[in-house]
């Protein structure tokens, strides 16, 4: 598992993380959500929605990973997307992402 997937279950234990599409829209809409991920092979009404309640209230928007891989971080099943709800788990997963993206990792798992 890559250092993103370990943050991500570390903001789980601490109560952080809304996974799911309903709960990730729900984080959202209450203002909650300080980051959004969403996963390379989400569906395309999955992206359209999430992407268009991002934009519409402005909450950064990621995307990262697989549904696989996401739903195992969070110690879930399968998860297309999850909200985080802290503002320094979420800048630290956000530095995390862009790092791994500059190595050309691009959501794969490091060995």
């Amino acid at each position: 598992m890559d250092r993103v997937y370990s943050m991500l279950g570390i903001a789980a234990k601490a109560g952080k993380v809304k996974s799911g599409a309903f709960l990730t829209v729900q984080e959202i809409l209450a203002g909650r959500a300080k980051l959004v991920l969403l996963v390379k092979d989400a569906g395309s009404n999955t992206v359209k929605q999430i992407r268009d309640k991002c934009a519409s209230r402005q909450v950064p928007l990621l995307v990262y990973g697989s549904a696989e891989g996401l739903g195992q971080a969070l110690g879930k099943e399968l998860r297309t997307c999850c909200a985080l709800t802290d503002s320094g788990l979420s800048e630290s997963i956000g530095k995390l992402i862009y790092q791994s993206e500059e190595r050309g990792k691009n959501g794969e798992n490091e060995d």
